[in-house]
């Protein structure tokens, strides 16, 4: 249960958060059901997410670092972030897909 909360250190110049979420359970009861999650498929592999809105605080997104083999241009990156009022400086990472 641990594993998707370490991160291997050639990853460190990443810089990423992992935000994990559990449901809370107190007496049996469920106290804060993820409503929200989603997944998507990447090969065989079946990744979880959450989609979180900036809409209120679109200041909280200070820099972007784009996949190092996500296909897109960093310009459209940035172009997307100001669609969405979010001017954040965006870089490409340098670590290689594992």
């Amino acid at each position: 249960m641990l594993a998707a909360r370490f991160k291997h250190p050639s990853f460190a110049e990443e810089d990423e958060w992992r935000l994990l979420a559990q449901d809370l359970v107190h007496n049996g009861k469920v106290l804060s059901p993820s409503k929200s999650m989603k997944d998507r498929r990447s090969g065989n592999r079946l990744i979880p997410y959450e989609e979180l809105s900036f809409v209120d605080a679109p200041d909280a997104v200070q820099e972007v670092v784009v996949g190092y083999s996500y296909p897109s241009t960093l310009d459209a990156v940035r172009r997307f972030l100001l669609e969405k009022g979010i001017d954040a400086p965006v870089s490409r990472s340098a670590v290689p897909v594992r």
